[in-house]
């Protein structure tokens, strides 16, 4: 018995004498002054849908190997949902662009909008092969007429660290963001 007690004692006491696992959370956005700032828009463009690959909807970030397997990271984790933020990076950088803002079905302005944008995300990770990747596919409608753009940005990375990932990732939404406003003004 006393070699039973003596064991849950260590047990008990070695498991207080470890300090807890911190917890990093990243946000795509970590600059608010493109909402704050009231750049005039030209278009109004109705943000019908987001969606990502169900591996990106969990919130811990993730990366791909070379073996198409995914690693996910539960000490660094998104600070909100996937979809949340690149809608309102998208808008920001869309604004600051173009002079673009992205409206939702329930906001006050989309009736002057005379276009939609429908965006999939099949791939946003880095990789373990040091690049940072972002693929899917969006739609741009207006009327009857619907165009289709697969897409896919790649870029290295240039440090170790999920930070320097989600910099990169960063990096590639101003891409996806400036090839909409071309379709856009088309």
């Amino acid at each position: 018995m006393k070699k039973l007690l003596l064991t849950c004692l260590i047990i008990l006491t070695a498991g207080c004498a470890s300090s807890p696992l911190t917890v990093s959370y990243y946000l795509l956005d970590n600059d608010a002054r493109v909402s704050q700032e009231k750049a005039p828009v030209q278009q109004h463009l109705l943000l019908k849908d987001i969606s990502v690959a169900n591996y990106l909807q969990q919130p811990e970030l993730c990366i791909l190997d070379d073996n198409y397997q995914l690693y996910f990271s539960s000490r660094h984790q998104w600070g909100e949902p996937l979809v949340n933020s690149i809608a309102r990076v998208l808008n920001d950088d869309l604004l600051r662009s173009a002079a673009i803002q992205l409206v939702r079905v329930n906001d006050p302005d989309v009736v002057q909008a005379n276009k939609w944008l429908k965006l999939n995300i099949d791939h946003f990770a880095p990789t373990s092969g040091g690049e940072v990747i972002l693929a899917g596919t969006y739609w741009l409608g207006e009327g009857v007429q619907v165009t289709r753009q697969p897409f896919s940005y790649r870029t290295a990375l240039e440090g170790d660290g999920y930070s320097q990932s989600v910099a990169k990732q960063r990096e590639l939404l101003v891409q996806l963001s400036e090839s909409i406003a071309n379709q856009v003004g088309r």
